[in-house]
């Protein structure tokens, strides 16, 4: 749907010169007691050519119905999208895809689907395949392949090309480190090149170091539109004010090799400019695994506050972890400031427990010691 600005536009904010502009969008579902949910409220969002817009809000926000939306997939009940042609949409991979097929096929036919100049289609292929880098499992049919390889070969394909719009639904969340970093890289050259990139994510990392901008979607409504790293200070209850960037005056590096397996000591060195309380969280990602469970958001399965100093380490003990993947996020207060370090990742390996859920609240240890004690 299109629809050229007008006053009502203007008073939302509007200046209708993006290359995304969502007017006053709202959706209704009907549900199966016959009674209408707004899942969308009159939203309202602007994105320029080159901008990285980041979505994020508690799950059933919404997010996930405007990215739909915005794509085309499914129509708004009122209001208007304004969105460019070329458009290449990464939502629900496993729908992306043939299971009968193989690793090759569907990068053939979704390189059809999704380039508008057929005399692309094989280059498109060839790219996307050298980046999914698949080795023997491109001929394999798909429903031989983990998440992770999905995600692989959907993501390859899908950035190929530089589309004039990409839109990205918790794609970055599945798969090792090694891609997420790829991921990342390829990201930043398209919108070097000009892509428009609109992205729903959990990973508050992840949204900072990729978005310029966030909305936060509340119940479907958008309650805050701003620079990405004020917004999620305040989206994760930091104060406005006072609090540092990224690495201002705290570091943390996983000193492991990854993967760890399960049961072992995480061995994290903590560098900062002043002693102070450093309060730290490891936190159980969202995987696929977590639905069985009830979850699909990140889970926090430890917790701590210990007093450190200038350069330490810092042991976390992972017994009775399920292996999945893990983030360790801290914050140090000190001179009445909290300043925040970028996560640490972290991937463990071994046996899955039978009841999962049992583990998630699992009792941690963690040491402080001087760094020449150490042997990680």
């Amino acid at each position: 749907m299109s629809a050229v600005p007008g006053a009502a536009s203007a008073e939302r904010g509007l200046t209708g010169s993006g290359v995304l502009v969502v007017d006053g969008v709202s959706k209704r579902f009907e549900g199966a007691d016959r009674e209408d949910r707004l899942v969308l409220d009159d939203v309202s969002v602007e994105v320029a050519r080159g901008e990285c817009l980041g979505v994020i809000g508690p799950n059933g926000a919404g997010k996930s119905t405007l990215l739909r939306v915005v794509a085309g997939v499914t129509p708004p009940t009122g209001g208007t999208v304004r969105r460019p042609r070329d458009l290449t949409s990464l939502i629900e991979l496993g729908v992306a895809v043939s299971p009968e097929l193989s690793g090759r096929e569907n990068a053939e036919l979704l390189a059809t689907l999704w380039v508008p100049d057929r005399s692309e289609v094989a280059g498109v292929v060839a790219e996307g395949m050298r980046f999914a880098d698949l080795g023997p499992a491109e001929d394999w049919p798909v429903w031989q392949y983990s998440n992770g390889m999905v995600a692989r070969l959907v993501f390859g394909v899908a950035t190929a090309r530089v589309p004039e719009l990409l839109l990205i639904d918790e794609v970055l969340s599945v798969g090792d480190i090694e891609f997420q970093q790829r991921c990342r890289t390829r990201l930043a050259e398209l919108r070097r090149l000009g892509t428009t990139v609109v992205m729903v994510s959990h990973d508050m990392d992840l949204v900072a170091s990729t978005c310029d901008r966030v909305v936060v979607l509340d119940d479907g409504v958008v309650t805050t539109d701003g620079e990405s790293a004020a917004v999620i200070r305040e989206y994760i209850g930091l104060p406005p004010e006072d609090v540092g960037t990224a690495g201002d005056g705290l570091t943390m590096r996983l000193l492991n090799e990854l993967p760890v397996m399960a049961g072992d000591d995480l061995v994290v060195e903590v560098s900062t400019t002043r002693s102070g309380r450093l309060l730290v969280e490891l936190v159980l990602d969202e995987h696929p695994a977590l639905k069985a469970t009830g979850h699909d958001a990140p889970v926090v399965v430890g917790a701590a506050g210990l007093d450190v100093g200038a350069h330490q380490v810092v042991r976390v003990s992972t017994t009775g972890l399920p292996p999945l993947r893990y983030s360790l996020h801290g914050a140090l207060e000190a001179d009445d400031r909290s300043v925040r370090a970028p996560a640490c990742r972290v991937v463990l390996e071994g046996v899955m427990p039978e009841l999962c859920a049992s583990q998630l609240e699992c009792e941690w240890e963690v040491e402080s010691v001087p760094v020449s004690g150490v042997e990680p």
